[in-house]
This record gives structure tokens, sequence and C-alpha cells, in this order.
């Protein structure tokens, strides 16, 4: 009984990661394993997201937050990559398109 009344928690985190699961068919344990830690910690992304925002003055659903969390992190990145002189001009074209910054390559 008092096992059930408190495992409560990692059925929600079970329902979550399910969800929005990154996962992907691998047969290596070490890439499951990797998966699944980034699957929990975009949940504990969320929630500390939801503690500082105060729970009630952020409305946002969980699959906006991680393609914000996925934008934000790639962000630094992809505007050095844009840089690079030797990338293809369609990825160029899009990784402007993707920053919203002024393309000059952008197909005619």
């Amino acid at each position: 009984m008092m096992y059930n009344s408190t495992k409560c928690r990692v059925d929600v985190v079970d329902e979550l990661c399910v969800t929005y699961n990154i996962a992907r068919s691998t047969r290596t344990w070490a890439m499951v394993i990797f998966h699944s830690v980034l699957n929990i910690a975009a949940i504990n992304a969320l929630v500390i997201y939801l503690f500082i925002a105060n729970n009630s003055s952020s409305n946002i659903r969980r699959s906006q937050f991680l393609e914000e969390l996925t934008l934000s992190l790639l962000d630094d990145y992809l505007q050095r990559r844009s840089t690079n002189q030797h990338l293809p001009r369609l990825i160029k074209v899009g990784i402007k398109k993707l920053l919203n910054l002024p393309n000059e390559d952008a197909p005619k």
C-alpha cells in the first residue's frame, strides 16, 4: 500500500515521456540510456520553467516548450554554421530562414 502511494510521480513522468518521446530505435544500451536522460531532462526543464513563471502566468504546452528549448539550444550553433563558406547554399538558406536572418543567398 505504501509503495503504490509514493510512486504516482513515476507514472506521470512515464506518461509525459511517452507523449513526446525523442527515443529512436537503437541497438546500443548507451543510446537508450541517453535518450531516457534527455526525456527526463526536458520534463525537469519544463517543471523548473513553470515554477519560475509561477505556474499561472505561463500557459505553455509541452510541445511548444520543447520546440522553443530546441531552438534556443541550437541558436548559437546555427548562427556560426550559417557563416561557413563551404556549406551548401540550400542549407544556408534553410538555416537563415529558421533563424529569421536576412537571406542574400536565396535562390532566385
